[in-house]
């Protein structure tokens, strides 16, 4: 059950950064996150995989499906 509940907390954690942090910020860290929860040590290859992971599903909602992602607070800073 410990388990489950480690699961819920990331999916918790993700939707309450998703609208500050921005959908590929913080499905990096989700993904990161699980992969350490899941018996991944940290590694450079990790964040790779994190990022373009990331970006995959950035590119197959947004782009490809039309699904608007949210922005968070960058283009607010930028902008």
């Amino acid at each position: 059950h410990l388990w489950a509940a480690g699961v819920v907390g990331l999916a918790t954690l993700y939707a309450l950064s998703a609208p500050f942090l921005g959908y590929v910020p913080a499905l990096t860290l989700l993904i990161a996150a699980a992969a350490v929860m899941f018996g991944m040590r940290p590694h450079p290859r990790m964040a790779l995989i994190a990022v373009g992971g990331a970006i995959f599903f950035w590119a197959l909602f947004a782009k490809f499906l039309g699904v608007a992602m949210p922005p968070g607070l960058w283009p607010r800073l930028w902008g």
